[in-house]
């Protein structure tokens, strides 16, 4: 038994956090994940006997990967480096594979965020666990050894404004690259990032608190042109990619900027009303969406698609490419793959066959008449 530590079950007011912060922190961090969750307040007990996990051997650990599809996560009262107490919460149902260092900074917030409030009681756990804890543990994980997460939370909060602005009426799409260096994006050394970098001729600071200019930020479309940042909230150019140069091996290539966002860099994008997303260089992509935010890892899903489809990752990728074309769109629909294509007339009630020679999905060129 680790000095002092008691498991949460018998930590002092942990029965107000079960009953006032539980019920917030339960959905918001399954929603994220897209998982099922259980809070477990006994987890030096209940670990040992499901994972044979000791958390109390290492109660620095914030995370434990179990599978592809099972993780734990501790929420821990921290005293500087001493943990005096800790709840779990275990994660099923959901993908895992490549989130390691997500779900270790997701920890890292929940126990910063359990550790105030334990201060006071947990009596502010109802404010303290919901939005704020997932946007705390997304800054965490852009901010991560380049930036500040006070910086990024301010980015999250200015495309939040962007995301239900108009310009003359209408909804805009908009986007902003958040990187250490500018340097490369100018070629420097030697790099090319698939683009040109133009220098503003009025940079422009992000500070707190300043009115968002609608019209500086319809300059740039958020797909092909994008608003330059240093990692001091200053902007002082615009980069726009080269469409001949930009030769994605995949959608998920192109989506995620794959060949342009290096090392810390982070792209924040409006994409489209009131929905706008934050995507790092390793391909993790945070959207907020419906007032939820959500995590997604696009080569998982790739993955996922082609072997359970039994289908290349090409045609993966172009399914892909037209879900989120439609959410984004919101628009409803179902894309379905009979095992049997011969069967599809017992299924469906009519039929629509535009051309003689069928039209793939793989090919690019005929997106606008599929969709």
């Amino acid at each position: 038994m680790s000095e002092g530590y008691l498991d949460f079950k018998h930590f002092p007011n942990s029965l107000r956090f079960r009953f006032t912060g539980l019920p917030v922190l339960a959905p918001v961090v399954s929603g994220f994940f897209g998982c099922h969750l259980e809070y477990i307040d006994k987890p030096t007990e209940v670990l040992i006997r499901r994972y044979g996990i000791n958390i109390q051997d290492n109660l620095l650990r914030s995370s434990y990967i179990i599978d592809d599809e099972t993780a734990i996560v501790l929420g821990r009262i921290m005293e500087g480096r001493l943990v005096r107490s800790a709840f779990a919460i275990e994660l099923t149902n959901g993908r895992f594979k490549n989130m390691s260092r997500l779900l270790n900074l997701f920890g890292k917030a929940l126990g910063m965020t359990l550790s105030l409030s334990c201060r006071d009681k947990f009596y502010d756990a109802s404010l303290r666990f919901g939005d704020a804890l997932i946007k705390l543990a997304i800054a965490e994980t852009v901010a991560e050894g380049f930036y500040g997460p006070r910086k990024v939370i301010h980015l999250i909060e200015l495309f939040h404004k962007l995301a239900s602005s108009t310009f003359e009426g209408r909804q805009f799409t908009t986007g902003l690259i958040l990187s250490k260096s500018l340097f490369a994006y100018a070629g420097a050394g030697g790099s090319f990032r698939y683009g040109d970098l133009f220098r503003l001729e009025k940079p422009i600071r992000l500070r707190p608190g300043i009115a968002v200019d609608k019209r500086f930020w319809y300059l740039v479309d958020g797909q092909t042109s994008f608003l330059m940042c240093e990692k001091n909230l200053r902007v002082p150019s615009m980069f726009v990619l080269v469409e001949d140069g930009q030769k994605p091996a995949s959608f998920t290539d192109a989506y995620t900027l794959s060949q342009t966002l290096q090392g810390g860099d982070a792209l924040f994008r409006v994409i489209s009303n009131a929905e706008f997303s934050i995507t790092t260089s390793d391909g993790l992509d945070f959207s907020y969406k419906e007032n939820s935010w959500r995590v997604r890892d696009l080569m998982s899903f790739i993955e996922i698609i082609s072997t359970r489809l039994d289908i290349s990752s090409e045609i993966a990728e172009r399914l892909l490419f037209y879900a989120l074309y439609l959410s984004r769109r919101r628009l409803s629909s179902i894309i379905w793959i009979p095992l049997n294509i011969e069967e599809i007339e017992r299924y469906v009630i009519t039929q629509n066959k535009l051309t003689q020679q069928p039209l793939s999905i793989k090919e690019e060129y005929l997106s606008p008449t599929v969709t």
